[in-house]
C-alpha cells in the first residue's frame, strides 16, 4: 500500500466514495471533495493524486496504479467494475473487506490488551520496589555486618545500580513508544504469527477468511475464477499455494480437486465441490468466509478464557517473589539483631 495509507483510512474513504457516485457525482469531484474533508495528510495527498489523473482522463483503474496503490485486488475489481458497469457494486465490496480486516485486526490487539497490562505492571512492580527499598536495606545490612550469598547476592547488586525510579520510568516510555512505531509492529505481529499453538489456528483462520472473501468478491464482480486467484496470488501469505492451484487449474483439474492438492482444509474442498456442482461458488466462498471468521472469533473467545487465569497465576508468582526476596533479608538482618 502507498506510504501512510492503511485499511482504517481507506475503508470509509472507500465508503464515501461509493455513496458520492451512488448519487450521480463524477468520481473526480468525489475525491476531491473527500480529500478535502480528510484529516489524514497522506490519505488526502492521495486523494488529490487519483482526482488530478481522473481529471487527466485516465480510468479509476489507470490513477489508481499511477497514484501507487499496490492492492492489486482492488486494481483488478475496479478494472472489473468499469469493464461490467458494476463499479459502484465494487466499491462498495471493497469497503466491506476494508472494514472488515481492520476490525478483524483490532479484534487481535484488544486480546493481548488485557494480559500485557496486567503483566506490564507487575513486572513494574518487581523493577522499582526492590530499587527503592534495597539500596537502604543493603546500607542497615552492611552496618551490621550480614553478608548475603549466592543469588540473592547478585539481585541485590543488580537492583542496588538500577536504584533510580527514572530509569524505570524511561525504559517504559521508551518502549511504548517503539511499539508505536509500525515497523516494530509489523515485527511483533511476524513474531506472534509464529508461535504454536492456538493463536497461530486463529492467524489461520482469518487469513482463510479473508482469501475466501477477496474470491467472493471479485468472482461476484464478474471476474474469472483462474484470473481471480492469479490476482490474490500475488499477494503475500498463500501465494505458494494458489500457485499450485492455478496450475492444476490451467491442467483442467476441478476446482475442489485443486485447491485438496494445494493443502486447502478439508472443508473448504468439499464445499467447493458442492458450490462447482450446483454454479454458486460466489455464495459458497462467502459462506466459507463467514465460517472461517465464526471459527476464528470462537477460538479467540477461547483464548482470552485461557489466558486471564494464567495472567492471574503469573502475577501471584511475580508478587511471591517480591515478597520473598524483600523479606528474607530482613529476617537475616532481625536474627543479627537478635
Amino acid at each position: 500500500m502507498s506510504k501512510g495509507l492503511s485499511e482504517r483510512a481507506l475503508g470509509p474513504f472507500f465508503r464515501g466514495l461509493s455513496a458520492m457516485f451512488n448519487c450521480g457525482i463524477p468520481l473526480h469531484q468525489a475525491f476531491q471533495a473527500l480529500a478535502a474533508g480528510e484529516t489524514d495528510p497522506h490519505l488526502r495527498c492521495w486523494g488529490e493524486q487519483v482526482a488530478s489523473r481522473l481529471a487527466q482522463g485516465h480510468s479509476l483503474a489507470q490513477a489508481f496504479k499511477l497514484s501507487q496503490l499496490p492492492m492489486t485486488w482492488i486494481l483488478s475489481l475496479i478494472s472489473v467494475g468499469e469493464r461490467s458497469g458494476r463499479l459502484a457494486y465494487c466499491l462498495d465490496r471493497i469497503a466491506d473487506k476494508l472494514e472488515k480486516d481492520h476490525a478483524s485486526r483490532m479484534q487481535q490487539q484488544q486480546l493481548l490488551v488485557y494480559p500485557a497490562f496486567t503483566l506490564g505492571v507487575a513486572t513494574l512492580m518487581l523493577c522499582m520496589v526492590p530499587a527503592l527499598v534495597f539500596p537502604a536495606q543493603q546500607k542497615l545490612m552492611g552496618e551490621l555486618g550480614v553478608n548475603l550469598h549466592g543469588p540473592l547476592a547478585g539481585l541485590f547488586n543488580i537492583w542496588s545500580k538500577l536504584a533510580s525510579p527514572w530509569f524505570f520510568c524511561g525504559l517504559g516510555l521508551a518502549s511504548f513508544f517503539a511499539v508505536r512505531q509500525p515497523k516494530i509492529r509489523r515485527a511483533l505481529s511476524l513474531a506472534g504469527s509464529r508461535i504454536p499453538g492456538p493463536w497461530q489456528t486463529v492467524r489461520t483462520q482469518l487469513e482463510l477468511s479473508a482469501l475466501w472473501a477477496e474470491l467472493s468478491i471479485q468472482i461476484d464482480s464478474g471476474l474469472p475464477v483462474l484470473q481471480s486467484i492469479q490476482t490474490i496470488q500475488q499477494q503475500k501469505g498463500w501465494s505458494s499455494a494458489l500457485a499450485l492451484v492455478a496450475e492444476q487449474v490451467m491442467q483442467g483439474e476441478e476446482l475442489n480437486r485443486a485447491f485438496s492438492l494445494a493443502g486447502f482444509p478439508r472443508t473448504a474442498v468439499e464445499m467447493l465441490k458442492v458450490g462447482e456442482e450446483s454454479g454458486q461458488l460466489p455464495k459458497v466462498f462467502s459462506w466459507l468466509k463467514d465460517f472461517y471468521a465464526e471459527g476464528a472469533r470462537h477460538q479467540m473467545e477461547s483464548l482470552l478464557a485461557w489466558i486471564e487465569p494464567i495472567v492471574l497465576l503469573g502475577l501471584g508468582m511475580l508478587c511471591a517473589v517480591l515478597i520473598l526476596v524483600t523479606l528474607l533479608p530482613m529476617v537475616s538482618t532481625l536474627n543479627v539483631l537478635g
